[in-house]
């Protein structure tokens, strides 16, 4: 006699039936969940990469801005500076030595320190073919030393500041030997 409890049947590949699941297969299901999650995956990192490009431009806008007003506030100097220059190149020479002349030299090379510390750079007109990004012709005048479209001299001096022209020099232009100016 045989108990049923010992018997262990182990059924062959050729006895089992083929099992049909009632949702779709479960490789069409993965493979739908990983197109899923590369798509999400996809706008994940260009919504970080947009984020990261956002950050900059804001960043690079804010140190234009601020580039723009330094220049604005050193365009309102120049006109100070100017005036330093002028009045201490008319000082005469029995007040040179004084004091308070001393004094207003002194504030002029710290305003002139100031501009070169913050990037002020003068531009060099004399000698120089004149060009209208740089310069302001104020006269052309005939001249022996100069070939026609040359700047003979300054009249007042002009600057540029990270790239940019703060204020043109405004200048003579040489309209070169034997030309008479008419007036």
């Amino acid at each position: 006699m045989t108990d049923d409890r010992d018997e262990i049947r182990v059924p062959h590949e050729e006895d089992a039936e083929p099992v049909e699941s009632s949702e779709p297969g479960l490789e069409e299901q993965l493979e739908t969940a990983q197109q899923e999650i590369e798509q999400l995956r996809d706008k994940y990192l260009r919504s970080l990469a947009e984020m990261d490009n956002y950050r900059k431009r804001v960043a690079r806008e804010r140190e234009q801005q601020q580039l723009r007003s330094r220049m604005e506030l050193i365009r309102q100097l120049l006109p100070v500076a100017d005036d330093y220059g002028l009045a201490l190149s008319h000082v005469p020479e029995e007040y040179a030595g004084l004091a308070w002349i001393e004094g207003l030299a002194f504030i002029y090379r710290k305003l002139e320190q100031y501009l070169s510390g913050v990037g002020v750079e003068p531009i060099e007109a004399a000698g120089q073919p004149f060009d209208p990004h740089y310069h302001d012709a104020l006269m052309r005048e005939a001249s022996d030393t100069y070939p026609e479209g040359i700047v003979t001299e300054e009249i007042r001096k002009g600057y540029m500041m990270a790239g940019e022209v703060l204020r043109p020099t405004l200048v003579k232009v040489s309209m070169g030997a034997g030309v008479q100016h008419e007036e």
